[in-house]
């Protein structure tokens, strides 16, 4: 008997939407639409969440990117929420309904924040003109570096020109002692030598000065 009652109802259901799309009865029409549009939506978010908690980290989804409450403390208000409701409930029954109580107030008060997507909207643009902020400050930092006047030439230390004393004249004179010229292996050890008077001396500077003279 209750399978038929079930059976005649969900026919007449049928009906009334058949006839709410024929008589063009945009009430009924809009309702049934209406209910399966929030259905469908319902399912999507599901399916989102699904998505997101299977990311090795769920605050990098797209639906939590700009998230006020996704901190830490945050998520510790939301997963305490239940108990932080419950005794506000305990307390306005104690208060208000046994009268075991005095009142006292801070009964609305919430651990937790709610955003309305106008107020998301507008967190999101207020990030947006900081970012923009920030590029801008960058990008001028940089132009000013750039627009920063070299020293002069005249402002740079002058290097001074090394006068090569009798000791290291000495040294350098067994670079002329070979026949055959100016022998690869003997250029360190002169190099070596010369150090001892003056860190000045290298490879390339005993070269050159083999080749002045």
């Amino acid at each position: 008997m209750m399978l038929k009652i079930k059976a005649a109802q969900s026919e007449r259901n049928r009906l009334s939407m058949l006839l709410a799309e024929y008589i063009d009865d945009v009430v009924v029409s809009q309702n049934v639409c209406a209910i399966k549009s929030c259905k469908d939506s319902l399912w999507l978010l599901a399916t989102e969440l699904l998505s997101a908690f299977d990311y090795p980290d769920p605050t990098t989804h797209f639906m939590f990117e700009d998230a006020p409450e996704i901190s830490e403390d945050g998520i510790k208000n939301i997963l305490s929420f239940y108990e932080f409701g419950k005794s506000c409930f305990q307390q306005v029954l104690a208060e208000d309904v046994y009268k075991t109580e005095i009142p006292a107030p801070g009964h609305s008060l919430r651990n937790i924040n709610s955003y309305s997507y106008a107020k998301l909207d507008i967190i999101k643009k207020q990030k947006n003109k900081n970012k923009g902020k920030n590029s801008m400050r960058i990008q001028e930092d940089v132009s000013t570096s750039h627009q920063m006047p070299l020293p002069s030439e005249a402002n740079l230390p002058k290097q001074t020109r090394h006068t090569t004393t009798d000791a290291e004249k000495q040294i350098l004179a067994k670079l002329f002692q070979a026949e055959e010229g100016m022998p690869e292996t003997i250029i360190p050890i002169i190099v070596t030598e010369l150090q001892t008077v003056s860190l000045d001396w290298t490879k390339e500077r005993v070269k050159q000065y083999y080749k002045n003279n």
